[in-house]
């Protein structure tokens, strides 16, 4: 096997010692597990976090990579464009860990993306490694965009937000250079640009998913959307209720708007007969924790089970008793498998590299 070094170029446009730093931080992305969007029922423990005593016990039997036999001479040219925002950092102030706060995402995914490259290197790849600061900054992607270095580049990963794919897009359809999105689920379907990818699942995607749990899962006779009347439920509610027609237009929905007549609108569209599948499109915690304590008043008389945004897994204040009572089902399109031997070689090396636990963006 031939072993051969990568080349690492400086971050575009920043000179800060920081930068030492980051260029030791670089890990093994084809570990984690990312699998397409599911629905996840409450009480199953293979899709919650893991603890600390699980990642503990998941790490005692790492698998050791199995090198590739044949080794490849062609030196690729990657580029990531990724949101250090390092220009928000103040100079003159101490760097403590909280001057780094705008940073975290950008350096936890390069982590992932460094060592990931070392791993292809050990089979025998060769690659440069052009790293870019997109400041999360349309503007910026512009600058970046006209650099020779990007020019270069085979592959383009990044940019992170929404606002800058415009420029990113522009550039690839130019250039005809592949780039990814590693982690925004904005759809780029306005784009019609062949060589950008969206790695992550759409919110539409995730309705659509549910339409079909619904219908081949729960084999479900009554849905209620449960509104607030928010712009922002209109993306998921409508892709949910267009799937749910293409797929069964049998199943009897019912649209109850709670900001008109309040949480009491609830009851009297449940069915004391048949169970009641409730879809909540918002991702606002407090109207989801105020109309999920409602319905749990009703006690058990009803049959229910919820379908919720996936952003309520973050909710930190949420009750997960009343979650499992209400049967709260949520689409994820992240599963970390603790079990999975890549899973446990990834969480080994990414702690022995970095002495910290692996973020969902590592």
């Amino acid at each position: 096997m031939i072993s051969v070094q990568n080349h690492l170029r400086l971050l575009n446009g920043n000179k800060k010692p920081l930068l030492i730093f980051l260029f030791l931080v670089f890990i093994h992305a084809s570990c984690a597990s990312r699998k397409p969007v599911q629905a996840v029922p409450p009480g199953r423990t293979e899709s919650a976090p893991a603890t600390a005593t699980q990642k503990e016990r998941a790490v005692e039997e790492p698998a050791p990579a199995k090198p590739s036999k044949k080794a490849k001479q062609e030196t690729h040219v990657v580029s990531f464009l990724l949101p250090f925002q390092f220009n928000k950092i103040d100079e003159a102030a101490s760097a403590d860990a909280k001057a780094f706060d705008h940073s975290d995402l950008a350096i936890d995914f390069y982590n992932g993306a460094r060592l990931a490259i070392d791993s292809l290197r050990n089979l025998g790849y060769s690659f440069t490694v052009n790293v870019f600061d997109s400041e999360n900054d349309s503007a910026k992607i512009k600058a970046i965009t006209a650099d020779p270095l990007m020019k270069e580049s085979e592959l383009v990963i990044g940019p992170v937000y929404p606002n800058e794919f415009a420029g990113i897009s522009e550039f690839s359809h130019k250039q005809k250079v592949l780039v990814v999105s590693p982690v925004s689920p904005a759809s780029i379907a306005p784009f019609r640009n062949p060589y950008f990818v969206l790695v992550n699942n759409t919110l539409e995607a995730h309705a659509e998913r549910f339409a079909l749990f619904v219908k081949e899962d729960l084999k479900a006779k009554n849905v209620i959307i449960l509104r607030s009347n928010q712009a922002s439920e209109e993306r998921f509610a409508g892709s949910f209720k267009k799937k749910l027609d293409s797929v069964d237009k049998t199943i009897m929905k019912t649209e109850v708007n709670v900001s008109k007549s309040g949480t009491a609108a609830i009851k009297p569209a449940l069915s004391l007969q048949r169970e009641n599948i409730i879809f909540i499109p918002s991702s606002d915690q407090a109207f989801v924790l105020t109309a999920l304590k409602y319905i749990r008043s009703l006690g058990d008389e009803y049959k229910v089970k919820i379908l919720g945004h996936p952003r309520w897994v973050d909710f930190p204040n949420a009750d997960q008793g009343m979650m499992q009572k209400l049967q709260v089902h949520l689409t994820t399109s992240y599963y970390p498998n603790y079990q999975d031997p890549e899973t446990i070689r990834f969480v080994k090396l990414y702690r022995d590299t970095y002495n910290v636990e692996p973020s969902e963006f590592g």
